[in-house]
C-alpha cells in the first residue's frame, strides 16, 4: 500500500504544481505528462479487477514515480528561486 500512497501523493503534487504554472511555462508540458503518467500508474495499482499488481507493474510505476519526483522537485526549486528556465532533462 505504501507504493500506492507514494504514487498518489506525487500525482497530487503534480496537479498542484500545474495550478501554479503559467500557460507558457517551459516545464508545463512535462509536468502535464508526469501527472498523466502518475494517474495511469495509480489506476494500474488500484485496479479492482487485479488488486495485486505484477512485479513488472510495480517496477514500471516505481520508475515513473522516480522520474516524476525528480521533475517536480526541480520545477518547485526553480519556482522558489524565481527562475524562469526549464528544468533539466530527465533520462
Amino acid at each position: 500500500m505504501k507504493h500506492v500512497d507514494e504514487v498518489l501523493a506525487a500525482w497530487r503534487e503534480a496537479e498542484r504544481i500545474l495550478d501554479l504554472l503559467s500557460a507558457d511555462d517551459p516545464d508545463r508540458v512535462r509536468v502535464v505528462e508526469a501527472a498523466t503518467q502518475l494517474r495511469t500508474a495509480y489506476r494500474m495499482l488500484t485496479d479492482p479487477v487485479d488488486p495485486s499488481p505484477a512485479a513488472t507493474t510495480i517496477l514500471g510505476t516505481q520508475l515513473t514515480l522516480e522520474r516524476s519526483r525528480a521533475l517536480l522537485d526541480s520545477v518547485e526549486a526553480r519556482m522558489a528561486a524565481g527562475g524562469d528556465g526549464g528544468a533539466p532533462e530527465l533520462a
